[in-house]
């Protein structure tokens, strides 16, 4: 019989019970099992609901709906993340020793932005009381605030590694479908309002308002947001707009169209587009000139030979001519034209309120790094959702949080 000192002593011996796989084990109150100790009864209540629980038949992956309500728990213990575990790993430098296992901290993460809980407090109190979140979780004890604290601002500092990860296991899993991710993309960005007492936030007349700016790159076909970047509220677009496209083609993103308001026009962003091998649809001024095309031809010469870099006077005269063939396009055929370019109306108008109203992007804390790291967090909970329902077979309505509870 084991020797019972400690409440770890208890866990082991409910581990053992759960690893001989008789599914039939009644579980006495302690003092059946352990006469000669008096364990805390509050931790044995604790981890015996546990195993009754895990004794329960797995639930099938139900996909939430507007009219199909799923526990959010429920749902992340269908999340497989084999894909990405060895980018969770590298966060520790002896994995083998962790006392939680990093993959339920990273779904404790999750959860935590799905539910937009205030405080890390608030997460705590609602897993350490329901038994059910925490296995759905993969938890086998209850958790403390300085382990949540630590993972979500020391392992959880830069999520780049996750979320490219995410978004190629993504993109793989839906080419299995015959649907190609990031066909036809759109940047934009919104305004994050900063508290009042935040000394850090700038003022930006135009929105009238202190506060951030989220830029991304999204799926028009979808709603998947691609990349990511987070600045000051008086930023500029244009100049995020290439870190945001590269950041998408180290994944294997690679589009065939890409729609962008004015704030993105320039010779620079026309040229790496069309070298890039994407059609360009970015709103034209009217004073735009019309120049002879002949540059289009080095530009397909660097398409064959996979070179997107450009010297600024190669740019400016490329993207001339780029603006110039997309100019002539418009004038052929208006309406084919504008069909293509208001599909960046999906990422001003459903995206960003989409993404603000459910997900927390409302509510932000204070400063720039403080921001940012909730941004990306925020990323990583929507492609988490994204990458649940595609494991699952599910290829519509793929970043929808209604029906999760």
């Amino acid at each position: 019989m084991l020797n019972i000192k400690s409440k770890k002593d208890i866990r082991t011996y409910l581990d053992r019970i759960r690893e001989s796989g008789n599914s039939k084990l009644n579980i006495a109150p302690e003092a059946t099992y352990f006469p000669k100790v008096d364990p805390d009864p509050e931790m044995f209540s604790v981890l015996r609901n546990d195993l009754l629980l895990q004794q329960e038949t797995a639930v099938p992956f139900i996909n939430p709906t507007a009219h199909v309500s799923v526990e959010t728990s429920a749902f992340l213990n269908h999340l497989d993340l084999s894909p990405i575990e060895s980018a969770i790993l590298q966060r520790y430098k002896m994995p083998n020793r962790c006392k939680i296992d990093p993959n339920a901290l990273l779904k404790v993460a999750i959860y935590y932005k799905l539910k937009d809980f205030r405080r890390i407090t608030d997460l705590i109190r609602k897993i350490n009381a329901d038994s059910r979140v925490r296995l759905n979780l993969g938890l086998k004890a209850p958790l403390n605030y300085k382990t949540v604290w630590h993972f979500l601002n020391y392992r959880l500092k830069n999520v780049e590694e996750l979320l490219s990860g995410v978004v190629a296991a993504v993109r793989t899993h839906l080419a299995e479908y015959g649907i190609v991710l990031g066909k036809h993309v759109a940047a934009d960005s919104t305004p994050l309002l900063a508290s009042r007492f935040d000394a850090d936030a700038k003022y930006n007349p135009y929105y009238k308002m202190k506060g951030y700016k989220a830029h991304l790159l999204v799926d028009t076909d979808h709603l998947i947001p691609l990349s990511r970047k987070t600045t000051d509220i008086t930023a500029n677009d244009g100049p995020y707009f290439l870190g945001l496209w590269l950041d998408a083609r180290k994944v294997g993103i690679k589009p065939a169209e890409v729609a962008l308001d004015g704030q993105y026009d320039s010779f620079e962003t026309y040229a790496f587009s069309h070298i890039s091998g994407a059609k360009p649809y970015i709103h034209i001024p009217e004073d735009a000139q019309l120049h002879q095309a002949a540059w289009l031809q080095i530009g397909e010469e660097r398409i064959k030979q996979n070179r997107v870099e450009l010297q600024l006077w190669e740019a400016e005269e490329l993207g001339k001519n780029t603006r110039t063939a997309s100019l002539l396009e418009y004038e052929e055929c208006p309406d084919g034209w504008l069909d293509r370019y208001h599909r960046r109306a999906v990422i001003e108008g459903g995206g960003f309120g989409h993404f603000k109203e459910w997900f927390g992007l409302k509510s932000i804390p204070k400063g720039l790094p403080r921001v940012a790291h909730h941004v990306d967090l925020v990323m990583l909970a929507i492609l988490a959702i994204v990458f649940t329902r595609v494991q699952h077979g599910i290829t519509k309505n793929l970043t929808g949080k209604a029906g999760l509870i």
